[in-house]
């Protein structure tokens, strides 16, 4: 957990250098209080607490575009992490 936090506050730097702002949004950090007790035996898997564990990471706003944009950072078992434009999915909705 501590390497993928680590892989998205680089994420979120090097997008705030390319000129976007950006906001941590996700499960792990907008509902932090909640999510331990989401995370617990017993916890009810309804509609909602899946749409919330299934809520991207960052929120990114494109001032040329006027656009809001929704980022999932994910990390994979290589090391060290190669950081590319091969390595990342743009999925635009």
């Amino acid at each position: 957990m501590l390497k993928g936090n680590a892989l998205k506050d680089l994420v979120k730097t090097l997008l705030e250098k390319s000129g976007y702002s950006v906001c941590l949004y996700g499960y792990e950090s907008t509902f932090s209080e909640i999510r331990k007790k989401l995370a617990a035996d017993g916890a009810k898997n309804s509609p909602t607490t899946r749409r919330i564990r299934s809520s991207p990471d960052l929120l990114v706003y494109d001032d040329q575009r006027k656009d809001l944009m929704l980022v999932e950072v994910k990390m994979r078992t290589h090391i060290p992490p190669i950081i590319g434009e091969e390595n990342m999915e743009f999925v635009f909705f």
